[in-house]
């Protein structure tokens, strides 16, 4: 035989589903802002590379496809996440 729960439901169902929608918006504003800050900061280091001449060059250009690589990367996170940004 079925019991009730002498304490009800503090969250309906589809409460929680918004407050699971919002989690997964925050983590992917959060997500997207540390792929930024690593882009530029990998673009930062190739900068920083070309000042230092010919020697500099093969690093300034790892770092900037280190760079490339991180935007792609956002780029394609970002599309398959915008449902969630709606």
């Amino acid at each position: 035989m079925a019991q009730t729960s002498a304490h009800p439901n503090i969250v309906t169902p589809t409460e929680g589903f918004e407050l699971t929608l919002d989690f997964l918006r925050a983590r992917r504003a959060q997500n997207l802002s540390w792929m930024r800050l690593v882009e530029q900061s990998f673009s930062s280091m190739a900068a920083l590379q070309r000042t230092t001449g010919a020697s500099g060059d093969p690093l300034a250009r790892l770092w900037s496809s280190q760079a490339a690589f991180v935007r792609d990367t956002a780029s394609v996170y970002r599309s398959l996440t915008t449902h969630l940004a709606r």
